[in-house]
């Protein structure tokens, strides 16, 4: 009997730390999303400014990316469908898939791109990628200073409640 409530109580324990590691692991998912989107908004930034590329070529490019991919394919889709570059850059940012990646305060962060995103002329469109891409630096700077902290507090926070239930129901 006691040998039973030993296994089952390593098992919430181990399942606790795992909740924790996955938890820990979305965090880091979402720093190399946004270093990705980096190298997405450098790549863009050069393709517009040097080779005058449409918003097609340029995700049609860009889709070498691990996270980033399937966004800018979604993008993509939309946008030969016949939606207009802003309203595909939403519908793709805005899926479900991007939730786990990506907060509130990130996508509008990542909608500020789409926004009239090839309106202007060259000079213009390369000051807006700018703008963004200084946006972007800030945020990753605030997530690699949290990024670390936030893994372990996850990591512990989940063995700990494996312990807390295992305590409680045994």
């Amino acid at each position: 009997m006691y040998l039973l409530k030993f296994c089952g109580g390593m098992l919430l324990v181990i399942c606790g730390t795992f909740c924790g590691i996955y938890a820990s692991r979305t965090v880091l998912n979402r720093l190399k999303f946004f270093e990705q989107y980096l190298i997405f908004l450098t790549t863009v930034q050069t393709a517009v400014s040097y080779a005058a590329m449409s918003a097609k070529e340029l995700l049609k490019i860009s889709v070498s990316q691990n996270l980033l991919s399937p966004v800018l394919d979604k993008a993509l889709n939309y946008l030969e469908s016949g939606d207009a570059f802003e309203t595909a850059w939403r519908k793709a940012f805005s899926a479900k898939e991007t939730a786990l990646l990506v907060s509130k305060e990130d996508r509008e962060l990542i909608y500020t791109f789409g926004d009239h995103f090839g309106t202007g002329d060259i000079n213009g469109e390369t000051e807006k990628i700018k703008m963004n891409i200084v946006l972007v630096q800030q945020r990753l700077k605030e997530l690699r200073e949290n990024t670390s902290s936030k893994r372990k507090i996850y990591r512990i926070l989940g063995m700990f409640a494996g312990v807390v239930i295992t305590v409680l129901i045994c």
